[in-house]
């Protein structure tokens, strides 16, 4: 097949979802497809943008490089414009099926002509109903639009699916889960740390959590005072969200490192409050680290298994006492646990998602073909 992605500027921006696109388009490459990945330059944040993130992180936001970490190594051929939500026709190369990968680009995509392939929507998220409670300022309505275009969906976990079906009626879309790459993220059968220890990655977008993490860390350890705890992230530690004493922060590690990170911890926390899939559920358990985590995307059907806790979201308590009881279990409990969330992973290899994937967009091409005649 011809494929081409279409990748906003955030594509620099170094995410779970920006390192999905990436891994898609190279692995599809690599099986001998044609692929392109078309991305942006970078977002420049105005004023506005940059005065919101200052008075809700205390920081200053960067421009995002069009290019970040996960394509340094991409040998897929990419072709680099101004921007991505607004292009013609005669930037994009002629497809089989060009895949939006935001709604900005998915608004374009739509104009696109239809040699330039049949289109698919890859969805990864949906923050619609968080960011009218909390936070404002976004095209709710541009962004639902983009749900009701013409195009074929495909969505990561079962509450994306659900979306697509109970609040747009769409039926005919494709189910692919994430994958987590089983080479990169692994750890050796062990047994419980000599020091319990949990773990979390941090980031200052309020969606994914992290004050109740900290919070919840900080209520174990008034009745674990030894408890310890690691996290990971890409900006430093913010002083609005101090880390809680005995703490270990890694800013930016490299990727092949994070194994180490999580292979060092009795539990991880996911404590999201919105998200499309949670990579680190999937990492943490492929290190063979059970998960605490809140029912946000695919939690449920990932922890659905035994391979962790689920406990409501924004109640710090309730993930206090599901720490307490992990780091509490016998070693010979533990491994059990342990065990059930490494099997779980391995069910979730990047191979069958890219084999998975492949069909999407053959299921994309064949709706297009049949909507033709």
């Amino acid at each position: 097949m011809r494929i081409t992605f279409i990748a906003p500027g955030i594509l620099g921006n170094p995410s779970g979802g920006s390192r999905v696109i990436a891994m898609y388009a190279q692995r599809l490459y690599d099986m001998g497809h044609e692929v392109c990945l078309v991305h942006g330059r970078g977002h420049r944040p105005s004023w506005r943008e940059k005065l919101r993130v200052f008075l809700r992180e205390g920081r200053w936001p960067r421009r995002l490089r069009g290019r970040g970490p996960y394509l340094e190594q991409s040998t897929v051929p990419m072709i680099e414009l101004e921007s991505t939500s607004d292009f013609r026709d005669e930037d994009i190369p002629d497809a089989d099926v060009v895949i939006a990968t935001f709604w900005t680009t998915a608004e374009a995509v739509a104009r696109l002509a239809p040699e330039k392939g049949a289109k698919a929507y890859f969805i990864q998220d949906y923050i619609i109903d968080y960011v009218i409670r909390c936070e404002g300022g976004y095209p709710v309505d541009r962004v639902k639009a983009t749900w009701r275009l013409p195009m074929h969906k495909i969505v990561i976990s079962n509450w994306l699916a659900g979306i697509a079906e109970k609040e747009y009626g769409d039926t005919d879309y494709s189910l692919v889960p994430n994958g987590v790459d089983l080479e990169l993220f692994n750890a050796l059968e062990r047994g419980k740390q000599p020091v319990p220890t949990v773990g979390c990655m941090y980031s200052l977008a309020r969606l994914k959590g992290i004050d109740v993490a900290i919070n919840a860390v900080t209520f174990a350890q008034k009745k674990y005072p030894s408890l310890q705890s690691m996290w990971f992230g890409v900006s430093s530690v913010n002083a609005k969200l101090p880390l809680p004493h005995q703490s270990e922060y890694f800013q930016n590690p490299p990727q092949h490192t994070l194994k180490d990170i999580y292979g060092k911890c009795d539990a991880w926390i996911f404590p999201s409050r919105n998200d499309g899939f949670g990579l680190p559920i999937l990492e943490a358990m492929a290190c063979r680290t059970p998960v605490v985590g809140t029912p946000a995307g695919a939690a449920p059907e990932l922890l659905g298994n035994g391979g962790g806790l689920l406990v409501e979201q924004d109640n710090p308590e309730a993930m206090a006492e599901a720490i307490l009881d992990m780091v509490g279990l016998s070693d010979e409990e533990w491994r059990a646990v342990s065990y059930v969330a490494r099997k779980t992973a391995e069910s979730y290899d990047w191979q069958q998602a890219v084999t998975t994937f492949e069909v999407a967009l053959k299921r994309a091409i064949a709706r297009s073909r049949s909507e033709q005649q």
